[in-house]
């Protein structure tokens, strides 16, 4: 009897979620630019949005004869302010213009990869009167997106989400026979021919393993040859992490969509920080996560999220079915500590995130949105209160109080400020044993600071 396949498509739509209208976003663009007058040293000049809004710019002096151009304006920007801000993120917020991303989304290609998790499932069998006869061996084929992470000499590691190698309702808990395929050499497992449950993969299938992952975090690290890569695409390159993002900046969703090869999809950051429920191996968890409204689809789990720099922002894993333009990745701060995480405690024989518990409860005040108007840049902070030390806690060691409000959190003399709730939660992914932390609390109008309390191996879970 020929054994029954099928091929499953993994996607996980977010439940849960907080009824929420998008706001169009509407910008002024530059009418014109004219010279004011020259002195000695600096020439001024007066910009017209198209608002009918003007404002001066003051540059050094410039040959009358060669007019001040965008890229002007752009290079100047960055000398006087100093910020990192790409061209393209230039011209969106100040100009009301956009570059081509073609450049940086086929640079981000290269850092893409395509996901094939197998399995088996046990599956009754119903004779010609649909009365159960036995039981029957199928193979499952599990589909997903991944981002070339870290390459070395030897060893390439690929991040996915966990629940793309996760076998949910089979016979393995995680698949012991993986593939990758890079872009430009797609392909498509097909069943086997010998009668057996298991796929057959072309030559420009690439073998990968398990190394650890997260069910918190739905992050999964992978391991590769280098060789192996190499020998199919010796151009590729391990991704460049972003700091963060913000809101209305460019995302780009690079992942294997459908099943049919790796694509591009283009939209914006939507919401810095949003709470979301998943449920993944029949548990309902919550994840923090940004949302965005760039197009993904079933096959984009744990594919890339970038910037127009083409930066890492996040991992996409999940969208809300029934709400058009609103799906969500894993923030990039999550995706580079839990992985970083994994890929340390593997080296010392675990195969998932080990972090600190510091025994405290904390709640949200004065939340507000501060506005930087030298750098037209928003972002959103707020206290952080201690509303709870459990006993015999790390918090309690370190002479934590009910009511402190926590203003940095210090790591090997190295302060974070504490800005966000979720801010702590991040920095202790960070931690491996011998770290030294303590933290700057504000008490009774004063900012003092807690003991210190050395990170121990048995204090890691």
């Amino acid at each position: 009897m020929k054994v029954a396949k099928r091929i499953i498509a993994v996607t996980l739509l977010a439940g849960g979620i907080v009824a929420a209208s998008l706001c169009g976003c509407s910008s002024k663009s530059i009418v014109s630019i004219d010279k004011l007058y020259s002195s000695v040293d600096e020439d001024v000049y007066r910009i017209t949005y198209s608002d009918g809004t003007t404002s001066e710019f003051t540059v050094g002096n410039t040959d009358v004869s060669s007019p001040i151009t965008v890229s002007d304006l752009y290079e100047e920007y960055k000398n006087r302010y100093g910020e990192d801000i790409s061209y393209d993120e230039f011209l969106q917020k100040y100009l009301g213009s956009e570059a081509d991303s073609t450049a940086v989304v086929q640079d981000c290609l290269r850092s893409s990869v395509s996901v094939y998790a197998e399995f088996t499932a046990t599956e009754p069998v119903y004779n010609i009167f649909g009365r159960p006869s036995g039981f029957e061996t199928v193979g499952v084929l599990q589909m997903g997106s991944g981002v070339i992470y870290k390459m070395d000499e030897d060893n390439t590691y690929i991040v996915t989400n966990y629940h793309v190698v996760y076998g949910e309702d089979t016979n393995e808990e995680f698949s012991d026979n993986m593939h990758i395929y890079l872009y430009g050499s797609e392909s498509y497992p097909t069943d086997a021919t010998d009668g057996s449950s298991g796929f057959v993969y072309d030559s420009y299938a690439i073998d990968c393993d398990y190394v650890g992952g997260s069910v918190d975090h739905d992050i999964a690290v992978l391991r590769a040859d280098t060789a192996d890569i190499m020998l199919i695409n010796d151009n590729v390159k391990q991704i460049s992490a972003a700091d963060g993002y913000s809101v209305g900046q460019t995302a780009i969703a690079i992942g294997n969509m459908g099943g049919y090869g790796i694509s591009a999809t283009k939209g914006i950051v939507s919401v810095d920080n949003e709470y979301i429920s998943l449920e993944i191996g029949g548990v309902k968890r919550s994840y923090r996560s940004v949302r965005i409204d760039t197009a993904i689809y079933e096959g984009n789990s744990g594919g890339g999220l970038f910037d127009s720099n083409g930066r890492l922002i996040g991992i996409t894993n999940s969208g809300a079915a029934e709400e058009q333009n609103v799906n969500y990745a894993i923030p990039v701060q999550i995706v580079t500590g839990a992985a970083d995480n994994i890929l340390y405690n593997a080296s010392l024989g675990y195969d998932t995130v080990r972090k600190p518990t510091l025994g405290i409860t904390v709640q949200s005040l004065n939340a507000r949105n501060s506005y930087d108007a030298v750098t037209n840049t928003s972002s959103i902070v707020e206290d952080v209160r201690i509303t709870d030390v459990s006993v015999m806690s790390i918090a309690s060691s370190m002479g934590l109080k009910k009511g402190d409000i926590i203003k940095e959190f210090v790591i090997n003399d190295t302060a974070y400020a504490i800005d966000r709730q979720f801010t702590i939660s991040d920095l202790l992914l960070t931690l491996r044993e011998g770290d030294v932390i303590s933290m700057n609390v504000k008490r009774d109008g004063s900012v003092v600071a807690s003991s210190t309390y050395t990170i121990t191996l048995s204090s890691l879970a």
